[in-house]
């Protein structure tokens, strides 16, 4: 696949341009949060881990693969504004979560004071391809849409650092190919960082290296409205994810067309 404007772009900058680049970005989005002063951090239904397997399938798989969190030390690399940390703590696992952004680390701060989960999460400001943590400190890493905007071999290579002998790490990311993603992309610069792609099977090839086993998951060729809470997507999810099911598991090569994939590995 030829390389983007954007691709270019980003192989142009060197890591710090890069980390200034994102962390900017995501800094921005984050202040709509912190700046409104009416804006709840409480949520008296935080989702555990399976909850949140309920509502979006897609982590089922990552929930099987894991098998039990509780007492666990779990990575959330990128955590954003630590909605998956969250839920992790919530199901008993000590969360940790690190973000480039340290706005979004703020909000992530926020949510776990208020939801009386500090005592089981720690936050903190590090780009994913130079995290400080330990050596073979975490039994499981997640990283959830965001290896497509890092350095590959670094942030791999500081995964499989920090994970515990026979760890195992999932990350759930674009994949390249699905046409309207794809066009989706083009059109849609604003909604996308300049240093960002979506990966394709060279990546995952580069990625899985590192590590003594993996598989893969697929998900969304119809279905591209998982996460949405929009009335539509709503209504037309549970169609749409039967028709993707036995698309996929009818026509295999199919796959390859998915929004989504998901890279399970084990160290």
């Amino acid at each position: 696949m030829k390389p983007t404007v954007k691709s270019r772009r980003a192989k142009e900058m060197d890591a710090e341009d890069r980390y200034k680049h994102e962390r900017e970005y995501w800094d921005r989005r984050a202040e709509v949060i912190l700046r409104d002063p009416a804006y709840s951090y409480r949520h008296p239904h935080l989702p555990t881990l399976e909850d949140l397997g309920r509502s979006i399938p897609y982590l089922v798989p990552v929930i099987d693969f894991w098998g039990p969190v509780r007492g666990k030390r779990v990575l959330d690399l990128a955590c954003g504004d630590g909605w998956i940390s969250l839920s992790l703590a919530k199901s008993g696992a000590m969360a940790y979560g690190c973000d480039i952004s340290p706005n979004l680390i703020e909000i992530a701060m926020r949510y776990a004071s208020e939801n009386n989960l500090s005592d089981l999460t720690d936050f903190r400001t590090m780009a994913s391809e130079e995290i400080t943590y330990q050596d073979e400190f975490f039994d499981f890493v997640i990283m959830h849409a965001a290896l497509h905007h890092c350095d590959l071999d670094k942030t791999t290579n500081q995964v499989r650092r920090v994970l515990k002998p026979r760890g195992k790490a999932v990350f759930i990311e674009d994949y390249a190919y699905h046409p309207l993603m794809r066009l989706y992309r083009r059109m849609t610069p604003g909604q996308h960082t300049e240093t960002e792609e979506a990966l394709d099977d060279e990546n995952l090839a580069q990625i899985v290296s590192r590590f003594s086993s993996h598989h893969f998951e697929h998900y969304g060729i119809f279905n591209l409205f998982e996460t949405s809470a929009s009335r539509f997507a709503t209504k037309f999810r549970p169609v749409l994810r039967k028709i993707d099911s036995v698309l996929m598991k009818g026509f295999p090569r199919i796959r390859r067309y998915a929004k989504l994939v998901q890279i399970f590995v084990v160290k």
